[in-house]
Formats: C-alpha cells, structure tokens, sequence
C-alpha cells in the first residue's frame, strides 16, 4: 500500500467516548454504519479525545456485537456491521 492512504475512521458521535454501556454500545454501532471499511478498536478509538485509554472498553463493545450476531469480524482483527439480507 505504498503511497495509498486508507480512509479515516468515521468520528464517534460526541468529542468523548460516552460513560454508560448503552450509549456506548450506540456510538460504536454507528460509527461502524457509517464507515466505509471495517475498523478496528484502535482505528474507533483515534477518533475520541481519550483514544488509548477507551480502545479496550471499544473492543469490549465490538467482542459483544459479534457475539450478539450485530457485527462480523472481517479479518481476524477488524469489525463491520453485519448487513440484514
């Protein structure tokens, strides 16, 4: 990818990474509806103002997604809203 810059994260909604789990759970599924590529925690969280302190409670939040059958882990490490058929 030489010389090829991938698309940035879609902002979280808000400049904090809200406290509660729901609006967390909230803010993570949409910014993962309006991403144009699966993200990961890290790519979720640089877009916050507390970035590294909240990518594990947003790895928590996509763990859950995935299990609960709302998100499909793309490649071992990156996340995506799975699509209703």
């Amino acid at each position: 990818m030489h010389g090829r810059r991938l698309p940035r994260a879609p902002r979280l909604p808000g400049r904090t990474f809200p406290s509660g789990e729901v609006e967390q759970t909230a803010a993570v599924m949409a910014a993962l509806a309006s991403a144009t590529r699966p993200l990961d925690a890290v790519a979720l969280a640089a877009t916050v103002r507390q970035d590294c302190r909240v990518a594990p409670k947003i790895a928590a939040v996509l763990a859950a997604l995935t299990r609960m059958g709302f998100a499909a882990v793309a490649d071992g490490g990156t996340f995506a809203l799975r699509l209703a058929a």
